[in-house]
């Protein structure tokens, strides 16, 4: 079967997919509250006939493994054959067929195994009782006045105009023109019920508006005169359409979406209290503080999806960081957490420059004028050594300037400049004369004390967010008087539906120790890590301390060198006492500390760093560069440890070792330990016992060093026969299996850097360790340039461990939206099967390729409370959810795979592209929820499958390559690293740590 589809998509032939390759959207939803289309005669099942139809499916298993075997299933000669892949160069693409339009595989059932549970999700049914709208084009044509000529020029004409004044406009003209419904988003699209009156002809029509008095600023802009040509161009269907996708799948109909979508947010966006970020919108009238010179606007989200049920509303609440309106010199000083009483060190100017970098500030100093400036960047020099000419070629220094023209002295003259105008003629202007201005969006809160405040204020309890989310939709969304005019009705009730959780799997630890994970997490007492990493591993390692208080300090050092030993051997690695503990001298850089040490000691395999800051070494970067000089240079295994977590320490004294009693009483102070013997009266004697407090913490930096060192954590225990004969359990390892997770980040919006790519492979048959390989590419691409070379990497990394081939690859891809699913598939999918080519012309092993989406909005809320099995009130690890508000047709489920911490969790989207392996639902579903449990770094199942986790870990150690670059080629933030130039490439680490799994 798959050969004949194969026929069907070869390279000379014309993509014949009726599927839409704009979007395809994964949150698509099937529901209990049917429409009058599906009362009479719709194929969708309720909530009870979809129980009668699993009872009906054959039973979902595991397919045959559909491979086009080499001659013989173990190689005679693995070396020969290593060495035989690495030494051919050149893509083996010219000897495959690659596809030009893949159908994706259709739901191949439903799953069965689990335990039923009752919920809801906060998606609400939608009905349009309207056949079909207009759809107009909008073109809106600059104002003649904006540039004193009689005609604008093509470039100008085509300029983008802000969302905010187009929709002004046009509700200007609605108004005058007596449009009773109208829905415009804010571009190029213009919904009515019926064709305007004009619109219809050749030419269209054009109206003649003025910019509107609340866009007025008090300046010659006030008479400008835009002219507004309205076309009619098509009707669109809003029922019909959406009604046969949801039926008999085909074409996803993204007109009738879009014109749902326009007509659900029109009338919020023209409302001035609402911002529109994105798909969010978010109230000004709901900010709260989160320091850092930041503040937090609370809102919602909402889309239209339609899914096996009908037409569905998904509505979320939402929030977003905003720049508090305030002094340019209260946001430095929140920035640098002071007000520097001289000029800023390399550090503060980068952190200063980060905060002020595209802000847009109001000068103070022109009295009776607004004059609004973009900033973009700041000056190297202090404004008291800035000098300049003016018109009459005088030269002046910035304060002199101030004080003569203005009559403003300077009082910070030792703080640079804020930069507006071009990196060719600059404009400077002093901090204190500037005012940033409110509700400019802060697309990522970085800063470590507002990051928390962030979290603290938008997590919110299922209990809460459940009737937050209701009360959004009824309050806020349905008396909008566009969905009556459009005849829009949605329910104000979210979804029923019935899910299962899925029964965890056994875990093997040393020994054949089996361990019984409950509600999402278990305990290792009495356990031993399942293989140690080898001894040579732990013979020579060290510990070094960056967050030194004193020249040459390293009491706390040898702290943690001694509890790093015991927790390792009690854990079952066996260490060596450390080699060498050392401290950063003072004016020493990272790079130097780390050369000095390694020089003296280059045998050494693990080097313990403890760090400063809140987070990756606070705001110089210790960490990434730290990572730099150890993972590509140096060729050593890093773990790094936060000191604050170090220096809590148990004091010394007192009967049960906590304090003093009698004379004996001191106090461990974190480095040297106080005095006394822990059991109270006496005279004291020895020291007190100070340790890192947290055990959970110090377990998992031993799980962590484990890993990265070629040990095994933990494994997933062989199948097992459940109830009803349905076989539990994974069998990836019953035949030859490599996980692959890839990934794509991007960098910050407004960067011109590059996007890091990173994929990671399996390199054992338990689907354990992981090696990953890294790639610099096109800046926000998100289709991976170089996935054939790093997947032919992972698959000699597999088969120099196993010393097998892959009978079976499972591919599971972040980051992909709907609308990209074709071009990830006609892009990667070919270069995975060239990197198999690689190993052997002949090597077709059959592909699973898996996405997987976190970024969606659905939430799930248990339907009893009552039901949840921890205090977090969220619905159990392993509940899984393949109906209603799943695709139509396509193979999708989501899978919520851990135990929820703080706030409501996000159960994780996977929708397969491909399906070679022919995985049955329970199979696959089982399969991605067994290997949450064997992430590296904890003992709770994560979120998503351990492969994705450490492709996202990877690529950000990739970014992190580029930070330390920038840092260590800048003298004052100006430098830009390889991966921000235009090169893009493999990026290569040391040789001693390729295959390891130093990124965990």
């Amino acid at each position: 079967a798959r050969e004949s589809a194969v026929q069907n998509v070869l390279v000379n032939e014309k993509p014949h997919d009726s599927r839409d390759k704009m979007g395809r959207r994964s949150d698509k939803k099937r529901e209990k509250y049917k429409p009058k289309a599906e009362r009479e005669g719709h194929a969708s099942t309720s909530q009870t006939s979809q129980d009668d139809l699993t009872h009906n499916l054959e039973p979902s298993a595991f397919g045959p493994a559909a491979v086009t075997s080499p001659s013989s299933p173990e190689f005679a000669a693995v070396g020969d054959t290593v060495r035989k892949c690495e030494s051919e160069s050149g893509p083996a693409e010219d000897k495959l067929s690659i596809f030009k339009a893949i159908p994706l595989p259709a739901r191949p059932g439903y799953g069965k195994i689990g335990q039923k549970v009752q919920l809801y999700v906060n998606h609400f049914r939608m009905e349009s009782n309207t056949s079909q709208v207009a759809l107009h084009d909008v073109a809106i044509v600059p104002p003649l006045a904006r540039s004193g000529r009689a005609k604008v020029t093509a470039q100008e004409a085509d300029r983008p105009l802000p969302k905010r004044l187009c929709r002004t406009l046009l509700q200007s003209l609605a108004s005058s023109e007596g449009w009773k419904a109208w829905a415009y988003d804010g571009q190029k699209a213009l919904y009515t019920p019926a064709e305007l009156k004009g619109a219809g002809t050749k030419e269209g029509v054009t109206y003649a508006v003025q910019r509107p008095e609340e866009l007025r600023e008090g300046s010659p802009r006030d008479a400008e005169i835009f002219q507004i040509k309205i076309k009619f161009t098509m009707f669109v269907d809003l029922r019909r359409n959406l009604t046969a996708f949801i039926k008999s799948g085909g074409e996803l109909p993204q007109a009738s979406l879009q014109a749902l979508d326009t007509v659900m947010r029109h009338e919020r966006a023209l409302q001035p209290d609402w911002i529109s970020a994105g798909r969010n919108f978010l109230n000004s009238n709901t900010s709260m503080t989160l320091g850092c010179g930041l503040e937090v606007w609370l809102g919602y989200t909402q889309s239209v999806r339609p899914a096996q049920g009908g037409v569905f509303l998904v509505v979320d609440r939402a929030a977003g960081a905003f720049v508090t309106a305030q002094s340019a010199v209260d946001l430095l000083k929140a920035t640098l957490d002071q007000m520097p009483g001289h000029a800023l060190t390399a550090v503060q100017w980068k952190a200063m420059n980060r905060a002020f970098k595209g802000l847009k500030v109001e000068l103070t100093h022109l009295p009776g004028k607004r004059r609004r400036k973009l900033i973009t960047g700041l000056s190297r020099l202090p404004a008291s050594d800035i000098r300049f000419r003016d018109d009459q070629h005088r030269e002046w220094t910035v304060p002199e300037y101030f004080q003569e023209t203005y009559g403003k002295k300077l009082l910070h003259q030792h703080l640079p400049c804020l930069a507006a105008g071009t990196a060719a003629k600059p404009v400077y202007f002093p901090v204190e004369m500037c005012q940033v201005l409110g509700g400019q969006r802060k697309g990522l809160v970085t800063e470590g004390s507002a990051s928390a405040a962030m979290i603290k204020a938008t997590a919110q309890h299922p209990d809460q967010k459940w009737p937050e989310i209701e009360s959004t939709l009824r309050e806020i969304i349905l008396p909008d008087q566009t969905l009556n005019a459009f005849q829009v009705a949605i329910c104000p009730d979210m979804t029923p539906l019935t899910g299962r959780i899925l029964p965890p799997p056994k875990l093997l630890y040393k020994g054949d120790r089996l361990i019984d994970p409950q509600r999402g997490e278990w305990r290792m007492e009495s356990c031993q890590l399942h293989t140690a990493c080898p001894v040579q591993s732990l013979r020579t390692w060290m510990v070094l301390d960056f967050d030194v208080k004193a020249e040459a300090d390293t009491a706390m050092a040898k702290l943690v060198a001694g509890q790093l030993q015991k927790a390792m051997l009690e854990h079952g690695i066996r260490a060596e006492a450390a080699v060498r503990v050392d401290a950063q001298l003072h004016g020493e850089a990272v790079e130097q500390t780390l050369q000095r040490v390694m020089g003296q000691q280059p045998a050494v395999k693990l080097v313990v760093c403890l760090l400063p800051g809140t987070g990756r070494g606070g705001k110089d970067n210790t960490h990434a560069r730290i990572k730099q000089v150890m993972d590509r240079e140096v060729g050593v295994v890093t773990q790094c440890l936060l000191a604050k977590h170090c220096r809590t320490v148990e004091k010394g004294g007192g009967k049960g070792g906590r304090k003093g009693g009698g004379k004996g009483g001191g106090k461990g102070d974190g480095r040297s330990g106080g005095k006394g013997d822990g059991r109270g009266g006496g005279k004291g004697g020895g020291k007190g016992g100070a340790k890192i407090q947290d055990p959970t913490y110090l377990a998992n930096v031993i799980l962590k060093i484990n890993a990265k060192l070629g040990g095994t954590n933990v494994v997933l225990a062989p199948q097992r026969k459940g109830s009803a004969g349905l076989t539990l359990g994974v069998p990836l390892m019953e035949v030859p299996t490599i996980l692959f997770g890839a990934d794509v980040t991007h960098p910050a919006p407004g960067s011109d850097a590059s996007s890091i790519a990173a994929v990671t492979g399996s390199i054992d048959g338990l689907c354990a360790r992981y090696a990953a390989q890294l790639s610099v590419q096109q800046s926000r691409q998100e289709t991976i340039d170089d996935l054939q070379p790093m997947a032919h990497k992972l698959f000699l990394n597999f088969l120099r461990t196993t010393r097998k081939k892959p009978e079976r690859v499972v591919f599971f891809r972040d980051g992909v939206s709907e609308g990209q699913f074709q071009q990830i598939l006609l892009d990667e999918l070919p270069k995975l099967r060239a990197a198999c080519a690689q190993l052997d012309e002949e090597y077709r092993p059959p592909i699973t390729f898996v996405v997987v989406q976190k970024r969606h909005n659905t939430r799930l809320f248990l339907q009893d409370p009552g039901q949840a099995t921890d205090r977090s009130g969220n619905v159990p690890p392993g509940t899984v959810v393949d109906t209603t508000i799943c695709h139509p047709q396509e193979y999708d489920f989501y899978l919520q795979s851990h135990a929820g911490i703080q706030g409501t969790t996000h159960a994780v989207h996977y929708h397969v592209l491909a399906d070679e392996n022919q995985f049955g639902a329970d199979a696959l579903q089982h399969m991605c929820y067994s290997l949450c449990y064997l992430y590296c770094r904890c003992t709770r199942s994560v979120s998503l499958v351990p492969p994705v986790y450490y492709a996202h870990h990877s690529a950000t150690r990739g970014r992190e390559y580029e930070v330390a670059e920038v840092e260590k080629q800048s003298d004052g933030g100006s430098a830009t690293s390889k991966t921000s130039s235009g090169i893009c490439g493999l990026i290569n680490t040391h040789e001693a740590i390729q295959g390891s799994m130093y990124f965990a």
